[in-house]
């Protein structure tokens, strides 16, 4: 909302007023355009503030591309010698040039741009945010008087207050039983601009949250007809570490680093709602299946089941690789490993049971001959040859 002063002089005869909004500017369409008359007192900074008498219908009014003209004639008979008229109208930034306040925005704070009152000042340059060197633009009327002579000058208050929404982004964590923040990572948003349902591939800004700041509140998002803003997990970190979130066509998002799987249970949500997304954290587990003597084998059937027993369905299935060990995301829990089927010539072991806690450590809980757990954690799983190969594997 604008809204603009001129004063009357007490011999006017009739005013103009002519408003220009230059470069990014442009009104709003359909939007009323009022007039007002506000009577003498001549603290105009507290008086554009303020309601006053309706004259729209004795103005003449037009505005062309972004340039708005306002007349009034008879300025004596409409009892307005002496007093203040404001023009109030409504005009918004071009969605042509988003990007450019997008790098404006970026060069000063890229995470939380502050918008304000927005006000002209000695130049006529009117800020679209707080630090913002301006906008140019020109507001000036002139005043017929009854001396036959002119008067001019730049119209003494032009304040815009921008219509803005706020969105607030909320992390939560599902990590076993734990829903405390993991150590030092770090997750980033997007929020994203939604123009006619068609999301933005780039962000408009992110948003960084930890342990410390769990909670975020991004103010001041220009509200714009057709726009919403959306908000996604778009990275998560730890330390140097970090793996962008990628979606799938549900809308699911997953990140994987070499040691941890993160998974967006909830991927988008639009402005003036609270946006809360829930981790879920998996852990890698790596499993080896070889010989006696540590050679990888190919072709053992491989399940991998919740809890500490081999039942119902499997989490997860394989056949062994003679090239390197298996690995796969587990959250915390408690698991236990089948060799459904063994490679031709050798036996089948028998179940193994494991844990990974919270934290990514893995644990057999029985080891024995055929079961080892190397340093790194990884699960060695050791088939013997079948019948008298053993003896003769054992003799050798």
């Amino acid at each position: 909302d604008y809204d603009i002063m001129a004063y009357v002089t007490a011999d006017g005869v009739s005013l103009t007023i002519t408003y220009t909004l230059v470069d990014v500017l442009e009104f709003v369409p359909d939007a009323d355009i009022k007039v007002y008359d506000m009577g003498t007192d001549n603290d105009h900074k507290d008086t554009v503030k303020a309601s006053g008498r309706d004259i729209t219908e004795d103005a003449q009014i037009d505005a062309t591309d972004q340039t708005l003209t306002v007349e009034i004639d008879e300025l004596a008979e409409k009892d307005l010698q002496g007093h203040w008229i404001k023009v109030s109208f409504k005009a918004q930034i071009k969605e042509t040039a988003y990007e450019a306040v997008k790098k404006l925005i970026a060069e000063r704070n890229d995470k939380d741009p502050q918008w304000s009152e927005i006000a002209a000042d000695d130049n006529g340059r009117v800020k679209i945010f707080k630090d913002h060197d301006g906008v140019p633009n020109k507001a000036e009327y002139s005043l017929e008087t009854t001396n036959g002579g002119k008067f001019e000058e730049k119209t003494n208050t032009v304040t815009v207050e921008p219509e803005t929404e706020n969105v607030t982004v909320n992390k939560s964590w599902k990590i076993g039983t734990s829903t405390e923040w993991p150590e030092g990572t770090v997750v980033t948003f997007g929020i994203f601009k939604k123009t006619d349902g068609v999301m933005a591939d780039e962000p408009y800004m992110t948003v960084d949250l930890d342990a410390d700041n769990t909670t975020k509140t991004v103010a001041g998002l220009p509200k714009i007809d057709g726009v919403e803003y959306v908000a996604r997990e778009i990275k998560v970190s730890k330390g140097d570490v970090s793996a962008d979130v990628k979606y799938d066509d549900n809308g699911v998002g997953t990140a994987i680093t070499d040691a941890i799987k993160y998974v967006v249970e909830i991927a988008e949500y639009a402005v003036n709602s609270t946006y809360t997304a829930e981790n879920t954290v998996s852990y890698k587990v790596k499993i080896s299946k070889t010989d006696l003597g540590g050679n990888e084998l190919e072709g053992a059937l491989m399940e991998i089941y919740a809890g500490d027993k081999a039942e119902g369905e499997p989490v997860d299935t394989w056949t062994s690789s003679a090239d390197k060990p298996h690995s796969v995301y587990l959250e915390p829990g408690t698991y236990t490993i089948k060799e459904d089927t063994a490679p031709i010539g050798y036996q089948v072991i028998t179940e193994v049971t494991f844990t990974v806690d919270e934290n990514g450590n893995v644990t057999v809980v029985e080891t024995r001959g055929d079961v080892e757990q190397l340093e790194d954690g990884t699960i060695v799983l050791k088939d013997a040859p079948e019948g008298p190969e053993i003896e003769k594997y054992v003799n050798k």
